[in-house]
């Protein structure tokens, strides 16, 4: 399956921003084994929740993006009546700590701990094909989906709609419907399926995959992709994604909020001091004052400001540290 561009200059960009890995990893077989590498240290991936696998059938002019299904890391929990809409990165616990049974069976303490939006098996269109693009625009699993972004949403809808004329027909009476599953007495997950447009299937999404369903079909992401600007509208969609993963794994490679500097790293929120290290072991303690909760400081922005303060000829370590503070646009503490 081919997921990523083969150009020169794609190439040219992965080697310049020091991208040595594939972007996009797929993985196929029992749903829940998928997520489960995907997650693993060794792989280091953020399975696709989806507005990203959206976001990749909108804007990356590869076919096999635009006309597969892909299961996706966002959920749908049942418990009677129930059809709860569970955001990947509020189930990304419940796989760290083993809490979720491989069939998406799980107690109910921690069902009841997961946020979502209930749907209304009545009141919302479901469990068959969506008529025309407002009743796609207006429906509430889809304005979920993108965190209510109805410019994302509109874009998508036009975009799909080109695609499954350009590949089947224009006859546009079966697109993008909501299909659910019955209901269950006991609380379990299922995985969100956006399926494709292959076969004249509508780009619906299946809220029915079981996890140990044996014909998974997930893409994982290297999350230090991201800072390729091929990928600039992906991390921004991917952003409440990537904040989780990070939050859970703090130590993985390619957080912004855990820099590696030379031999050194930067860690910091806005109680946290932050603790420069740039080479020739030199180093300063910085605490981080009216700022956003995470600082993200550059190799080049930190070297040049430790570099700066070097050659200044300052002594005291207090006018050192203001120094780097003000290279690196940190306001003194109060």
């Amino acid at each position: 399956m081919i997921l990523e561009p083969n150009s020169d200059e794609y190439r040219r960009e992965c080697k310049e921003y020091g991208l040595d890995r594939k972007v996009f990893e797929f993985y196929s077989g029992v749903l829940y084994d998928c997520f489960d590498k995907c997650l693993s240290p060794q792989e280091n991936r953020i399975p696709m929740p989806l507005i990203g696998i959206m976001e990749r059938q909108m804007n990356s002019g590869l076919k096999d993006w635009e006309v597969n299904y892909f299961s996706s890391f966002d959920f749908v929990g049942y418990k009677g009546n129930e059809v709860k809409l569970i955001r990947g990165f509020d189930v990304l616990k419940l796989f760290k700590e083993k809490k979720l049974n491989r069939t998406g069976k799980i107690n109910k303490e921690n069902y009841s701990g997961l946020i979502g939006l209930n749907l209304d098996r009545e009141g919302d269109i479901l469990n068959k094909q969506l008529r025309n693009s407002d009743e796609i625009l207006n429906h509430r699993f889809w304005n979920w989906v993108v965190f209510d972004d109805n410019s994302f949403l509109e874009k998508y809808v036009k975009k799909r709609v080109e695609q499954y004329e350009r590949y089947y027909r224009t006859n546009l009476d079966v697109l993008m419907g909501v299909y659910v599953f019955g209901e269950n007495e006991s609380p379990i997950l299922r995985a969100w399926c956006v399926c494709g447009l292959v076969d004249y299937v509508g780009s619906f999404a299946d809220g029915g995959y079981w996890l140990d369903y044996d014909y998974g079909c997930s893409v994982g992401l290297a999350p230090e992709a991201l800072k390729l600007p091929s990928y600039a509208e992906l991390k921004r969609v991917m952003k409440p994604y990537v904040d989780a993963y990070y939050k859970l794994f703090p130590d993985r490679a390619g957080n912004d909020v855990v820099n590696r500097v030379n031999n050194g790293v930067i860690v910091g929120d806005k109680t946290t001091p932050v603790t420069l290290r740039g080479k020739d072991g030199m180093s300063a303690e910085v605490e981080i004052s009216d700022l956003a909760e995470e600082r993200t400081i550059s190799q080049s922005e930190l070297s040049n400001a430790l570099m700066f303060a070097e050659n200044s000829g300052q002594k005291d370590s207090n006018k050192l540290l203001q120094i780097i503070r003000d290279q690196i646009g940190l306001s003194s503490k109060e």
